[in-house]
Parts: C-alpha cells; structure tokens; sequence
C-alpha cells in the first residue's frame, strides 16, 4: 500500500460542526477515487498518530493516508465523495488486489 500525503488545511463547512480537513489528504483520496473508478474507505484509530485511512479501489488498488484525527479523517473522505465503512468487512478485504511479495 502507498502512503498519501496530509498536511494545509481546508475551510471548514458552511455548518461549522465538522473539523477542518488537510487539503493535501482531501486531494489524495479524490485522486484515488478518480484513478481507480471509486473508492471505499474505513479509519482506524492509531493513537498519538492519529488516524489511518485505509481506501480500496474499485479496481482491488489500495492506499493508506494519515490525519490528525477520526473524525478528520472521516471528514476528508466524506467531503471527497468517498464511503467509509466502520470496519473491515469480509467483502472489502476480498476487493484489494496483494502483491506477490507481501505473501
């Protein structure tokens, strides 16, 4: 899996509720959507970290991303037109496409 970048952060929202994104991650995962005829999501929590956000292609591809937080994290997906599921179920797992030399 690659690493996508972070960091500038984005306005927030009209509403005001939601954190403010990084740019840098918000364009990672359009991106990735768009070179990959979509893409689903899901966030993990990683401590001090932050947080991972794992995408899967349409096309089996697979990327990781970091944000300072969660709900960063589910924001700049929400906002790049991205579904994120809440955990890592049988039938997106199925989906990503591994290389030989992680076997």
């Amino acid at each position: 899996m690659a690493d996508l970048p972070t960091p500038p952060l984005a306005p927030r929202d009209l509403e005001g509720d939601a954190p403010d994104a990084p740019l840098a991650l918000l364009s990672s995962v359009k991106e990735f959507a768009a070179a990959h005829g979509g893409a689903t999501a899901t966030v993990e929590y990683e401590g001090k970290r932050g947080a991972r956000v794992v995408l899967v292609g349409s096309d089996g591809a697979s990327a990781d991303a970091y944000a300072d937080a969660t709900d960063v994290a589910r924001h700049a997906c929400r906002t790049a037109g991205v579904d994120v599921i809440n955990t890592w179920e049988q039938e997106l797992f199925a989906e990503i496409r591994t290389q030989a030399a992680i076997w």
